[in-house]
């Protein structure tokens, strides 16, 4: 069996069955690796404001890539490894074409989370407004919400990490997409079907994980990546042993080696054991995908 010595795991929808918490077998597994002295690291599309709660509770290695690989940070130390941000001039025409579109954002830094809502739908009530105010009331330092414009755009020179857009019609989003990348110096990905997110050109969460990989002194075919989504699918491909979880995107699923049980479930202790950890793990069957 292939020696893992980094384990990377998406977040939502991969080891969380919530906003903070994950099945208590996902916790213990994580401890059962780093006694065998494996790293286990988190890698997510949230900032650090929205990651560091359940980070902190599920006991990881010190290092995260968060911004779906926008930055990498040492959670015990608050020092940045790697960050890219967007360009100050493109992060601000991208907030302006979100209002264009009445659409509603949450912008990412390196220490702040502001969700912009001026044009709240009913849609954008209850995903991003109401769910944006129950995460502030949860974390209120550093975390705000706004229905001006300026509001944000002032972030663009402190550096913007990542813009999350939610467009709820389709079609809207597909030209809104369009029209974004046609700026130039920028990529896009999704983990929701409602929404766009927005990053400086050639930032992944797979080349932050080859970074992760390089600071850690680890080589690829001892890394195994575990996911569940379309923003997972380059660190799924690049790692020697990609896994993804039963409730994967179709995406997520044909990049990966294996597949492993649900992620609200015991999906990722699942595989801590049977690919980390060459222990054979009750639940979901897994199984070998050809590249």
């Amino acid at each position: 069996m292939r020696e893992i010595r980094l384990i990377v795991t998406d977040m939502d929808g991969t080891f969380l069955n919530g906003y903070r918490t994950s099945h208590p077998d996902n916790y213990k597994a994580i401890a059962e690796a780093r006694e065998a002295g494996i790293l286990v690291c988190p890698c997510t599309g949230r900032c650090y404001e929205m990651a560091k709660s359940p980070i902190m509770l599920a006991g990881f290695d010190r290092l995260a890539i968060l911004s779906n690989g926008a930055a990498i940070k040492d959670f015990k130390t608050g020092n940045l490894l790697m960050e890219q941000v967007i360009p100050a001039k493109k992060a601000e025409e991208v907030m302006r074409m979100v209002d264009d579109f009445r659409g509603s954002c949450r912008v990412y830094t390196n220490s702040t989370y502001v969700t912009f809502v001026k044009h709240p739908t009913k849609h954008a009530q209850e995903s991003v407004y109401e769910k944006n105010r129950k995460t502030i009331r949860r974390f209120r330092e550093n975390i705000s919400m706004t229905r001006r414009l300026e509001d944000i755009l002032i972030l663009a020179e402190e550096g913007v990490q990542q813009v999350n857009v939610t467009i709820p019609d389709v079609e809207r989003r597909r030209v809104f997409e369009q029209q974004v990348l046609k700026l130039g110096g920028l990529d896009t990905t999704a983990s929701n079907p409602t929404d766009v997110e927005i990053m400086c050109e050639g930032v992944s969460k797979g080349n932050a994980l080859i970074e992760l990989a390089r600071i850690l002194g680890v080589e690829r075919e001892n890394v195994m990546a575990v996911g569940d989504n379309h923003n997972d699918v380059s660190m799924l491909r690049w790692a020697g042993i990609g896994v993804a979880v039963s409730n994967a995107v179709d995406a997520a699923k044909e990049a990966a080696d294996h597949i492993t049980g649900y992620g609200r479930e015991n999906g990722l202790a699942q595989a801590i054991r049977t690919y980390a950890l060459g222990r054979k793990s009750s639940g979901h069957s897994s199984h070998r995908n050809v590249r």
